[in-house]
């Protein structure tokens, strides 16, 4: 979390076993305040969005 947004959605999207086992549950719930996780959600829509 002290990396920054661009460190957290690294950690979500990341090709690994790990990464795939982030996916599986609600990314960070209770870890990020609200705002924060839409707000981080939102970026990686974006950033993913199918062109």
């Amino acid at each position: 979390m002290d990396a920054g947004i661009e460190s957290c959605i690294a950690a979500m999207t990341e090709d690994t076993e790990a990464g795939r086992q982030r996916r599986q549950s609600a990314p960070f719930a209770g870890l990020l305040p609200p705002r924060e996780r839409e707000r981080l959600l939102r970026e990686w829509s974006t950033s993913h969005a199918k062109a």
